[in-house]
């Protein structure tokens, strides 16, 4: 899909994430220019799950710059996410009431959660699934609770099981997960202090547990890099957490980096998303993100990502996100 977009295209796109993560309104989108390939632009936006964003950017800073058969079918498309992000997130609050009342304490990862705490609606943000975290201990009991909604089990993975229900015609994926990554990916981040440090959310007349903003960044972080940063939601969600979150505690991220041996992917992540997204960051943050990128060729550094994956900084993640640009 990104091969097949211009390269006025995919800098349109950008453009007008960018325009939308700048502040609360929407400011006005420069005019495309006549390179952009409006066919494109709606599958570009999809591949990158960021149509949602995009249509709020375009109907809100240059509609009469964009053909009107294309805000049709990206609207039509943006209503087709919408729907089954919040039938997804109503099937989270449910699965999240029942953990509850069985006594077992359990996290919104990403999905619904994210989307309210980043967005403030759930339509917002595309997502296919529901991440939920749950105690090791607490695994078999969540896994028969799980089952006995009517999920079947689906896979099995390194850190989490997976289990499928269709239910009016939209399949559901449930992914439980006792870590945040796989065991033997060289991240082992203090599962002990994030449950510790969870916080409540409150959307949807309920309540969830989530990740704490410094966990959270350093988990989107460490999730973008795992996946080589493939797609320009990821980097959306470190924008917007960052945006929103003035107060963000700093030292406790780099801390807390430090010690799970996640720094790289860290630095590599806010890079981008100041880089490519131009999202506000602390000036001593900001150096520090340079500094790794200026150490970028250290075999002894790569700190998990592999020298055949790892990212050359100058093309912005070459061979994903350097189609963006």
């Amino acid at each position: 899909m990104m091969a097949t977009a211009s390269k006025s295209t995919r800098q349109f796109l950008v453009t007008c994430l960018r325009a939308f993560l700048a502040a609360e309104r929407t400011p006005p989108v420069k005019p495309p220019s006549e390179d952009v390939d409006w066919t494109s632009l709606v599958p570009l936006a999809a591949f990158h799950r960021v149509a949602p964003l995009l249509d709020r950017a375009l109907r809100n800073g240059c509609p009469q710059g964009v053909p009107a058969s294309v805000l049709a079918d990206l609207g039509a498309y943006v209503r087709i996410v919408s729907s089954r992000s919040l039938f997804l997130t109503g099937e989270l609050l449910r699965l999240l009431k029942q953990l509850e009342a069985q006594g077992i304490p359990a996290i919104a990862l990403k999905g619904p959660a994210l989307a309210v705490l980043l967005y403030g609606d759930p339509a917002r943000r595309h997502f296919d699934d529901l991440d939920i975290l749950v105690r090791r201990q607490d695994m078999p009991a969540a896994k028969k609770l799980v089952l006995s909604l009517g999920y079947q089990r689906k896979d099995q993975h390194a850190f989490h099981e997976s289990f499928v229900l269709a239910k009016e015609n939209i399949e559901m994926v449930v992914e439980l997960h006792w870590n945040i990554m796989p065991e033997d990916f060289p991240f082992h981040p203090d599962l002990k202090g994030i449950w510790e440090r969870c916080e409540s959310l409150s959307f949807g007349g309920a309540q969830a547990t989530t990740l704490s903003p410094e966990d959270l960044l350093l988990f989107l972080c460490v999730h973008g890099s795992r996946h080589l940063w493939l797609r320009l939601q990821w980097l959306c969600d470190v924008a917007q957490l960052v945006r929103s979150h003035p107060a963000l505690d700093w030292e406790r991220v780099l801390a807390q980096a430090k010690i799970a041996r996640g720094q790289r992917m860290l630095f590599l992540g806010i890079f981008l998303t100041k880089d490519i997204l131009g999202a506000p960051l602390p000036p001593e943050i900001e150096q520090k993100a340079r500094c790794a990128r200026r150490r970028r060729n250290s075999p002894s550094r790569s700190n998990g990502v592999s020298s055949r994956d790892r990212f050359n900084f100058s093309n912005r993640g070459k061979g994903c996100l350097c189609n963006c640009n």
